[in-house]
């Protein structure tokens, strides 16, 4: 009946999500995307979407996983060609590898910005996840410059160094190509700390974070 409410639950699932780009005039499209440290901070964040709202996104599948639009690119031109981990390969790993667990509702202060589309847009994007092993945070700083990040997590003592795992690159636009597949690649933040349970990381521009308590 009209105005009843139902208590079904309606799941969601994303087919074919990726970051997509494409340049020039209609017959001279790219068709292979070299995707850059910004492009990797978007897929990033559209991770944290999904982890978000893990409660309903039950599924979600990239688009492709070889060439064209996808995280692994290879040489084919030649024979033995190598293959090379794209920017946007690496946000993919880090939520598999530590990323399996409970999503948690995480509160955020920062700064907001107003883009083309948007209005009040967080300056950082985030999501936490408890593990078997603590509690992972993802997340990506939106901004040119870079953001001092506090992070409480309730419940949980830091009895080691946290781990901050940064992917950024100072040309936003670099990429990595079959000639230099390593140009953009995680590293460890040293800087990290924690403090009568808080904990302190220097997010990078344009970034991608992975913070392991």
């Amino acid at each position: 009946m009209d105005g009843e409410k139902s208590n079904k639950k309606i799941n969601i699932s994303f087919d074919e999500w990726n970051v997509w780009w494409q340049g020039g005039e209609d017959d001279k499209k790219v068709k292979k995307h070299h995707y850059s440290a910004e492009e990797a901070a978007v897929s990033g964040s559209m991770l944290i979407t999904l982890l978000r709202h893990a409660d309903r996104v039950k599924i979600a599948c990239q688009a492709q996983l070889v060439n064209v639009i996808a995280p692994i690119s290879a040489n084919s031109t030649v024979k033995d060609g190598a293959a090379w981990r794209q920017t946007m390969f690496y946000p993919y790993m880090h939520a598999s590898k530590f990323g399996r667990g409970t999503a948690l509702h995480t509160l955020a202060e920062c700064g907001r910005y107003d883009c083309k589309d948007y209005t009040d847009v967080p300056v950082i994007d985030s999501v936490a996840v408890e593990t078997e092993n603590g509690v992972t945070l993802f997340a990506v700083n939106r901004s040119e410059e870079e953001v001092i990040l506090d992070f409480e997590p309730q419940g949980y003592i830091c009895d080691s160094q946290p781990e901050h795992i940064s992917l950024w690159d100072e040309d936003k636009y670099a990429v990595n190509t079959f000639e230099n597949p390593g140009r953009v690649t995680p590293k460890i933040q040293n800087d990290i700390i924690c403090k009568d349970s808080i904990i302190t990381a220097r997010l990078n521009p344009l970034s991608w974070n992975v913070i392991r308590v």
